[in-house]
């Protein structure tokens, strides 16, 4: 479960509840710009390996870890951290 996202220049960051660390990812400019419009992200994350095979797609990757029952969804609000010196 997601308690909180964040972002951070160019950057999503997501507090899943540990004490020490976090979940973050780069995200192009466009989802970046429409998730801070939004206020919002709707996520999916598949908790399985990703297959080293080369061929399999996202979509084919989400159905296959929601069928084993390792899929987490859900949607969390967002805040918007400035960097350091962009105020």
């Amino acid at each position: 479960m997601v308690h909180r996202g964040y972002l951070v220049d160019g950057t999503v960051v997501l507090d899943y509840g540990h004490e020490q660390l976090v979940l973050q990812g780069r995200v192009e400019r466009w989802w970046y710009d429409l998730a801070a419009a939004c206020g919002y992200i709707r996520l999916a994350v598949g908790l399985d390996p990703i297959p080293d095979d080369g061929g399999t797609d996202t979509a084919t990757f989400m159905e296959a870890s929601k069928l084993r029952g390792r899929l987490w969804t859900g949607i969390t609000t967002l805040r918007i951290a400035l960097p350091q010196g962009r105020r």
